[in-house]
């Protein structure tokens, strides 16, 4: 009679790790804080069942608890059958399968819980544009799960903006032979589709470019950008020399823009520097002029730089002439009138003077001539005025 108490007893022990072990693993699917606590709580409970061990076991997987999970399975096969009751024994062997299966499944979502993350951290460094870094944990997702298709569509992504077309191209292959039996495949499709344009479109601007060419011409523009014209010429200059004739004229035109917008910059910044001297402002004005030949000769077509070029030499011109002024009425001033006047005749006699050029020296002439006549007045005969 013991025997059957002790049995009954064994039966309702093992009936109660059950349903602790249940309820511990639906605070598991609930997302409770609780439910790992619980989960090891039931753990310490004595005489689990191979059920109750199943039951907990998946608990744990659910947490991501892989290790913990496996270890659970394995306890659970390690229980003695009872080779006395056939049901039992025959309800064990079933739950020793059940657990080899979860041993399995355990595995399985190991791995792609590994992938997964891996997969987030792929994603992150793609925001910092880490793409070489990126692609190395990529190929570890890879290798973990040939059969996860965000794991290819980011590693074209990855490829493409490392300007691996082929394997982008390759990678955007594999995704969408997975996509199609997929749930999503009218999204993924989609989104392939636009993946697919970029891949082509990016494989013929490489064709025009060539790979040095676009990088170099990429970093012109970052140079350009930032007000770096120095550094951006050079590196144009150098994409030029690297890139088919496809892609020469376009760098061309690129090349004139930056010439001409450092050309006017420089010459901005001297204009608005009062105490730049003449000689200062005279070497900008030659070498932004220098810069927009350069920059109308490499793309003649651009009225912008045909402007700015007729403009800077206008106030090139300006200047010097300014500058002759200044020198002529000092020189006048001092009493050397006939050298005033010659510093100042060359540039009132071109076409196009202005009309304060030649009222100067208009000045100058009626000041000299009435010095003259003073000089000379009192020995000419008063009568002669008059006849």
């Amino acid at each position: 009679a013991g025997s059957g108490v002790d049995d009954e007893l064994k039966i309702c022990t093992r009936a109660l790790g059950e349903t602790k072990a249940y309820l511990a693993r639906e605070l598991a699917i609930d997302g409770n804080g609780n439910a790992k606590a619980s989960c090891d709580k039931v753990q310490q409970y004595p005489d689990l069942s191979v059920t109750a061990y199943f039951i907990l076991a998946n608990a744990y997987s659910i947490l991501k608890e892989f290790d913990t999970a496996e270890k659970v399975c394995r306890k659970g096969m390690k229980i003695e059958p009872n080779l006395a009751d056939y049901e039992s024994l025959e309800r064990n062997e079933k739950d020793r399968q059940y657990l080899l299966e979860m041993l399995d499944r355990i595995a399985k979502k190991r791995k792609q819980y590994q992938v997964e993350q891996l997969i987030e951290k792929s994603e992150t460094l793609l925001e910092a544009k880490q793409y070489a870094e990126a692609l190395t944990v990529l190929n570890e997702a890879a290798n973990l799960n040939a059969s996860d298709m965000t794991t290819f569509f980011l590693r074209s992504q990855v490829h493409l903006a490392l300007d691996n077309t082929k394997a982008a191209k390759k990678d955007l292959d594999s995704f969408v032979k997975l996509a199609k039996n997929s749930k999503e495949s009218k999204d993924a499709l989609a989104v392939a589709k636009q993946l697919e344009k970029d891949i082509l479109s990016r494989t013929e601007i490489l064709k025009k470019y060539g790979k040095d060419g676009l990088r170099l011409k990429n970093e012109a523009s970052i140079a350009f950008t930032s007000g770096q014209y120095e550094t951006s010429v050079s590196l144009l200059r150098e994409a030029i020399e690297n890139c088919s004739r496809a892609g020469r004229g376009e760098l061309q035109k690129d090349l004139a823009t930056v010439l001409a917008s450092w050309a006017v910059t420089k010459v901005n910044d001297i204009m608005d520097n009062a105490t730049a001297s003449v000689r200062q402002k005279g070497r900008v004005f030659r070498k932004a002029i220098e810069r927009l030949e350069e920059a109308h000769r490499l793309s003649p077509g651009e009225k912008h730089i045909k402007t700015n070029l007729k403009a800077t030499r206008n106030l090139q011109k300006q200047m010097n002439d300014a500058k002759i002024i200044e020198d002529a009425i000092r020189v006048f001033s001092n009493g050397q009138h006939e050298e005033g006047i010659q510093k100042l005749r060359p540039i009132a006699r071109v076409s196009g003077a202005n009309s304060g050029i030649k009222s100067e020296l208009a000045v100058m002439l009626t000041v000299a001539a009435v010095s003259k006549i003073n000089q000379v007045g009192p020995q000419l005969n008063p009568l002669l005025l008059f006849e």
